[in-house]
């Protein structure tokens, strides 16, 4: 089901490819941003990388975590119910932090779960 929507999921913010230390910075903004309203962001962003890495198949080593909950119509899934304005916020927030490096999408958000977490 998927499949057709995966090549249109990919988001890429930018120029330059990520390299370590961009990862590294944008875990610390990432920490930063969360903080701001953590009440709400700890809870969306968890839901939002399991959300989005909801549909790995372990058998065919398809799907996984790629951004898809920016595009329609995975964010109009009544399960991705309440997940758009922060969905939208987090990648505009990651445009104006990181305008020169290509995160995908999915990067940002599985990191985002991961740092809801910590």
């Amino acid at each position: 089901m998927f499949s057709k929507y995966f090549f249109a999921c990919f988001i890429i913010f930018a120029n330059s490819t990520p390299q370590n230390e961009d990862f590294t910075s944008l875990q610390n903004k990432l920490q930063e941003y969360i903080l701001q309203n953590k009440d709400e962001r700890i809870v969306k962003f968890v839901r939002m990388s399991f959300h989005d890495l909801l549909n790995f198949n372990p058998s065919t080593h398809t799907g996984g975590p790629h951004g898809c909950l920016l595009k329609t119509p995975i964010s109009n899934f009544s399960e991705n119910n309440g997940l758009s304005q922060e969905v939208n916020d987090l990648n505009s927030f990651v445009m104006s932090e990181f305008n020169n490096v290509n995160f995908t999408f999915g990067d940002v958000i599985s990191l985002a779960g991961k740092v809801a977490i910590e």
